[in-house]
């Protein structure tokens, strides 16, 4: 959710009723009730929900992004659409720890399933291939969608989960899905060694007419009646996102806190042009 360093929670949410919104629709949430599907990610969500089902003969999936891309959003998206595309669907889990740790990742992985951790990685990886045994034999199987940065170590350790069998030597139903930034399918190359069968996806650039669709639906879906930017402000948010959803919702959330601590209705581009600033200087901390 959006800062409310500047005013107080019950001020901030009635600011918010004022404008004539429910929540903010621009904030980041666990789910995936702001998402606006855009045309030029039809092709690449088919092929997901595919794999994810199972009808894709991929050992694990890699899309890869630029940052900004919207690689976090759709990540969310695939990981919470999956469990309600079939009866029965597979279970699906959204990683995204920042430790490159292969330790690390397959705890979380074991968290998120709500099972007990051990000490080595083999254990960890038993203890994923136990569960999805017991979901072999009433659900579609487990599809985890990792949205994090991992190094060639993790990688090889990825390959491993990604290979577990039953007792007879078949394969279990388990799909692993990637989301990194551009090059991340070069170092599973590596890594892999022609060990699994990868699929290289590639998140694109959007349309003027996309970025502004998803902008204008996201408050629509928050209640909001009226347009919520000026038409100078929506055009130069677009410019400046240079076609990448994520970072046109970074300049949009900033943007939103000028807005909710003002006595404006609208976005405007004064405020554009103070967010293009404020994320030039947090892009810089980093």
């Amino acid at each position: 959710m959006v800062s409310t360093s500047k005013i107080d929670l019950q001020s901030y949410f009635n600011r918010i009723q004022q404008l004539g919104l429910i929540e903010n629709p621009y904030a980041v949430y666990g789910d995936s009730r702001y998402f606006v599907p855009c045309t030029e990610h039809t092709t690449l969500h088919h092929q997901l929900s595919r794999y994810a089902l199972g009808l894709s003969t991929y050992d694990l999936m890699i899309v890869q992004g630029e940052p900004g891309s919207g690689k976090t959003t759709l990540a969310r998206r695939i990981a919470h659409g999956i469990q309600h595309s079939s009866d029965p669907a597979p279970q699906a889990v959204y990683i995204s720890q920042r430790s490159q740790n292969a330790r690390a990742l397959f705890a979380e992985i074991i968290g998120e399933l709500g099972l007990n951790s051990y000490r080595s990685l083999e254990e960890k990886i038993e203890v994923i291939r136990e569960y999805v045994l017991t979901l072999q034999k009433k659900q579609g199987g487990l599809v985890v969608v990792i949205d994090a940065p991992m190094n060639t170590a993790t990688m090889k350790s990825l390959a491993d989960l990604a290979m577990i069998t039953d007792d007879t030597g078949e394969r279990l139903p388990l799909r692993i899905i990637v989301f990194g930034e551009t090059g991340i399918f070069s170092q599973a190359q590596v890594a892999y060694k022609g060990k699994l069968k990868l699929s290289q996806l590639s998140l694109p650039t959007l349309s003027w007419f996309s970025l502004t669709t998803v902008l204008e639906r996201r408050a629509e879906m928050a209640g909001r009646d009226a347009p919520l930017f000026t038409q100078d402000a929506l055009h130069e948010l677009v410019n400046l996102s240079d076609g990448h959803i994520g970072r046109l919702i970074q300049l949009v959330n900033i943007a939103f806190d000028s807005l909710i601590d003002s006595n404006e209705t609208v976005i405007d581009l004064f405020m554009v042009m103070d967010a293009k600033k404020e994320l030039q200087r947090r892009t810089s901390q980093q």
